[in-house]
C-alpha cells in the first residue's frame, strides 16, 4: 500500500518543535513526499508548525485554504499521519476536479498526468539540489539531476511528440546552458513554451544521441589560413545540427567579415564537410574582388548578405568588407551596356571548378 503522503506537494510554515526542519523533510521525501518552499496552487498540504503567524507564506496559505485549495495541519496531526497513526483529511474542493478530470479524454488525461508528474519531478530535484541527500553516516550530498531531466524529456518529446519540439537560434550569450553552463546559443521549446536553454554542443549532443550517430570529434575551434597576399585570416568554426541535416560554418575573426557554411544530411561525413569548408574559404580570401576604391576589379563579384541592426538593412560583405547598394551603384558605369546576372544559394560546386586542390 502506497502511503498516503506519496507524490503530495507540502510546504513547511514555522519550526518544529519535535525535529528540525530537515528531519521533518527528510521523513516526509521518505515516504514519497514533496516539499516546495512557496505556497503556490499546486501545494495541497501546508504543516504548521510554531510559528508568529505574520508571514507572507503562512497568510498566502490561509488565503488557499479558504478557497479549498490546500489543507492546513498541525506538527501532531502531520507526524501521526506520517507515522501511520491517523489518516490525512480529505480535501472535497481537489477531489471534485480531479473526479472532472477523470471524466475527460484519455488524451487530455495524459496530459494532465504527465504535468503533475513533471512538477514533482522538479520539485524533488530542485530539493535534492538545494538541500542534498542524508547519508548513511549523516553527512550530506547535493546532487543536481535537472539537467538529466531536462535531456529525458527533451528525447522524450522528440520520440513521443516531434511535432511539437522546436527550438532557435540565439544571437546572444547572456543565458547559460541548463546542462554544462557555458553560453547557450539553443533555446529548446515544447508546445511553444519555454523548454530549456542549451549551448551548441550539449544540443548536438542530444540529436546524435537520439539519432544513434556518432558525434563528431574533430571539430575544431578554429582555422587559419595565408591568402596568396601574405595575410592571415582566423575563421571560427561550429557545428549545429538538426533534425534531418547538419552545417559547418566558418566566421572571419578582426576586422574583415566573411562567412561561409557547408550544407550536408545528418549522416552526411564530416570530415568531407570540413574538407570542404578549408578548401572554400581558401579559394575565397585568394580572390580580390573589390579595389581599395570600392571599384570592381574584373566583372565578378562574389559574397554574402547580412542585416544590419543599426541601419535597419541589409549589407553586401565582400572580401569580407561590409558594402551597402548604393556604394556598388559605382559599378554598374564601367559596365554600361553589357548584361548582368545575379545568382542567390550555396555555390559549393564554383570553388571546384575555380581550384581543385586540396587544403
Amino acid at each position: 500500500m502506497p502511503h498516503p503522503f506519496e507524490n503530495k506537494l507540502f510546504a513547511f510554515i514555522g519550526t518544529p518543535e519535535r525535529c528540525t526542519t530537515r528531519e521533518a523533510r527528510d521523513a516526509l521525501s521518505a515516504v514519497g513526499g514533496v516539499t516546495d518552499d512557496k505556497i503556490t496552487t499546486f501545494i495541497e498540504y501546508v504543516v504548521e508548525f510554531k510559528h508568529n503567524g505574520k508571514s507572507k507564506k503562512y497568510l498566502s496559505a490561509k488565503k488557499n485554504e479558504e478557497k479549498g485549495l490546500l489543507i492546513i495541519i498541525n506538527e501532531s496531526y502531520f507526524f501521526d499521519i506520517l507515522e501511520g497513526k491517523s489518516k490525512p483529511p480529505i480535501n472535497l474542493v481537489r477531489e471534485k476536479g480531479i473526479e472532472s478530470i477523470s471524466a475527460l479524454p484519455d488524451e487530455i488525461i495524459k496530459i494532465h498526468e504527465k504535468a503533475r508528474n513533471d512538477i514533482l519531478n522538479y520539485k524533488r530535484m530542485n530539493n535534492m539540489a538545494k538541500y542534498g541527500v542524508k547519508n548513511p553516516d549523516g553527512s550530506i550530498t547535493k546532487i543536481d539531476f535537472r539537467p538529466f531531466e531536462l535531456i529525458r524529456r527533451i528525447i522524450e518529446t522528440i520520440k513521443t511528440e516531434p511535432e511539437n519540439y522546436s527550438y532557435a537560434v540565439l544571437n546572444t550569450t547572456k543565458n547559460k546552458c541548463d546542462i554544462c553552463n557555458k553560453p547557450a546559443r539553443i533555446r529548446v521549446n515544447d508546445r511553444g513554451s519555454e523548454y530549456g536553454m542549451l549551448c551548441l554542443e550539449c544540443h548536438n549532443m542530444l540529436v546524435c544521441a537520439f539519432n544513434d550517430i556518432p558525434m563528431p570529434d574533430n571539430v575544431p575551434e578554429t582555422l587559419t589560413f595565408t591568402s596568396i597576399y601574405d595575410r592571415t585570416h582566423t575563421f571560427e568554426i561550429s557545428l549545429m545540427m538538426f533534425a534531418d541535416s547538419k552545417t559547418l560554418t566558418a566566421i572571419e575573426r578582426g576586422e574583415q567579415h566573411r562567412k561561409y557554411e557547408i550544407f550536408g544530411d545528418l549522416d552526411a561525413d564530416f570530415d568531407g564537410m570540413l574538407q570542404m569548408l578549408k578548401r572554400k574559404i581558401q579559394c575565397e580570401i585568394s580572390t580580390l574582388y573589390m579595389d581599395e576604391d570600392g571599384t570592381n576589379v574584373d566583372g565578378e563579384i562574389f559574397g554574402h548578405i547580412e542585416y544590419n541592426k543599426e541601419t535597419n538593412s541589409h549589407d553586401i560583405y565582400i572580401d569580407g568588407k561590409p558594402y551597402t547598394w548604393s556604394e556598388l551603384e559605382k559599378n554598374i558605369s564601367n559596365h554600361e551596356g553589357w548584361n548582368i546576372r545575379i545568382e542567390f544559394g550555396d555555390f559549393e560546386g564554383y570553388y571546384d571548378d575555380k581550384d581543385d586542390g586540396e587544403y
